[in-house]
């Protein structure tokens, strides 16, 4: 199993590179166990971070939701744990 350490966000202009548009890496956020999947609530302004945090096919108890500011400040590791 791999285990990220970190958690990449990239801002993405709108188009691809064959149009001559690029990525650029805004920050990274640490703490983060296997992120999976991302969440946006505008009305909080949050991102939801589902962390595996173990096998991800075990039902090990072990996952966590993140919530995270556009800023990338972690304002909670474990808002909702197990």
């Amino acid at each position: 199993m791999i285990r990220f350490a970190s958690f990449l966000f990239l801002f993405f202009c709108v188009g691809s590179s064959a149009h001559g548009l690029t990525a650029e890496l805004l920050f990274t956020i640490k703490g983060l166990q296997a992120p999976e999947s991302v969440v946006y609530d505008p009305d909080r302004d949050l991102y939801f971070i589902s962390n595996i945090n173990g096998e991800g096919t075990a039902k090990d108890n072990n996952g966590f939701i993140s919530t995270v500011h556009p800023d990338g400040k972690v304002e909670t590791l474990k808002f909702i744990a197990g």
